[in-house]
């Protein structure tokens, strides 16, 4: 049995006891979302929003999963909720501004992305996609200032 099998099994017999826990529907939703079950990560992370519907990171998740079966309408509803349950929630606005990218909307991903960095400059990831939208914009220096930022910050390599 593998480790994400494992792990969704122990979240059910969690949730046999504890129903309502949002914390372990959240969990439950990330490993089937790690299984490629989207439709029940879906599953999860709505009905851990129904039990407590604070959490930015449910909303956050259940946009990727949303997005990642073709709903865009849903995913950009749930960044926003996700935005504006928790303003500062960088991971909202990191993947509203990369789901706008990927649409090829980049003038429209652009704020997302900055006020994703302005939240949290640690971000290599927004740093890229920034670059990607200047790039795009014609902003040959400014591109390049980005994926120097992003290299920065990059995890050091293990060794």
């Amino acid at each position: 049995m593998r480790l994400d099998d494992e792990l969704a099994d122990a979240y059910v017999a969690a949730l046999e006891v504890a129903p309502a826990e949002p914390l372990l529907l959240l969990n439950l939703g990330l490993a089937r979302a790690t299984q490629g079950d989207l439709a029940g990560a879906v599953a999860a992370y709505r009905q851990s929003l129904q039990h407590d519907p604070r959490p930015y990171l449910a909303e956050v998740n259940l946009g990727n999963a949303l997005d990642q079966q073709g709903d865009t309408t849903g995913a950009v509803a749930a960044y926003r909720r996700a935005i504006a349950v928790d303003p500062t929630a960088a991971l909202a606005y990191l993947n509203l501004g990369t789901h706008y990218l990927r649409d090829d909307q980049a003038a429209r991903a652009r704020p997302f992305l900055e006020q994703a960095l302005a939240r949290d400059a640690g971000l290599a990831t927004g740093h890229f996609q920034l670059a990607l939208v200047l790039l795009k914009a014609g902003d040959l220096t400014g591109a390049a200032r980005a994926v120097a930022r992003s290299r920065r910050r990059r995890a050091p390599r293990a060794g």
